[in-house]
C-alpha cells in the first residue's frame, strides 16, 4: 500500500494530461482506459483554463460573474459551458477547441453505445484518444496564457 502525504501545493491539473498521455501510449490500453484518457485530457485543459480565468478552484468565479456570463449566453448553462464561453471571449479558436474536447469527454464518459463513436467520425477508441490528446496538447499552451476574466 502506498501512503500519500498531503502537500501544501495545490494539485497540478497538467498531471491529468500526463496521465492521459501515459494511457494513450500504452498499446495494451482497453476501451475503459482509453475513454478515461479522453476524459482526463479534457479535464486538464478545462481546469487550467478555469483557474487562469477565475483563480485556483475558481475562487474569483462569483455569483455575479456567473450571472453576467449567463446573461451574455442568454440561458442557464452549467459551469463547463460558462468556462468555455469565458475562454471564447478571450480566444474564439481556443474556446472552440475546448468545446471539442468537452464533446469528446461527454461521449467517452456517458455514451456507451458504439454508434456514438462512429457518429463522432472515429474508427476506434484508440484513434479517438490519440486525436483528443493531440488537440489537448495544442490547447494547453494557450489556456496557460489566458488572462483573468
Amino acid at each position: 500500500m502506498v501512503i500519500v502525504t498531503p502537500t501544501s501545493q495545490p494539485f497540478d491539473p497538467e498531471e491529468f494530461f500526463r496521465f492521459s498521455a501515459t494511457i494513450t501510449r500504452d498499446p495494451t490500453a482497453d476501451e475503459a482506459r482509453l475513454r478515461s484518457a479522453i476524459s482526463r485530457a479534457y479535464h486538464a485543459t478545462h481546469l487550467i483554463a478555469r483557474d487562469r480565468l477565475f483563480g485556483l478552484d475558481a475562487r474569483l468565479f462569483s455569483k455575479s460573474v456567473k450571472k453576467a456570463i449567463r446573461r451574455k449566453i442568454a440561458g442557464d448553462v452549467g459551469s463547463h459551458a460558462l468556462i468555455i464561453f469565458a475562454v471564447s471571449e478571450k480566444s474564439k479558436t481556443v474556446g472552440q477547441q475546448l468545446g471539442q474536447l468537452k464533446d469528446a469527454r461527454v461521449i467517452a464518459d456517458y455514451k456507451l453505445d458504439q454508434k456514438h463513436l462512429a457518429a463522432a467520425g472515429k474508427n476506434s477508441w484508440r484513434d479517438y484518444a490519440e486525436e483528443t490528446l493531440a488537440l489537448a496538447s495544442q490547447v494547453l499552451p494557450s489556456v496557460k496564457r489566458l488572462p483573468r476574466y
